[in-house]
């Protein structure tokens, strides 16, 4: 098993920017939604999780569809703003 740190998110310093800018908004009050693609193993669970980490003012949900169900992490979404 391998665990990845921040100190593996190597070049991905564009990408943290696009989160950490949404983030910020979000505080602001103007809101916001990152959809995060790529294939298994590219690191995306790390760079969502380093983004994350340190925001405890910004309420986020993360959705992971079945391989069956492409529409399922909107219809995820969907259901985590009408709550």
């Amino acid at each position: 098993m391998v665990v990845l740190r921040a100190a593996d998110l190597v070049g991905r310093s564009e990408e943290l920017s696009v989160i950490e800018g949404v983030l910020t908004r979000c505080r602001d009050g103007v809101g916001g939604a990152v959809l995060v693609l790529g294939d298994a193993g590219v690191g995306k669970s790390v760079l969502v999780r380093e983004a994350v980490t340190s925001e405890r003012d910004v309420e986020w949900c993360r959705a992971t569809p079945p391989p069956t169900e492409p529409l399922g992490p909107f219809i995820q979404l969907a259901l985590a703003l009408v709550r």
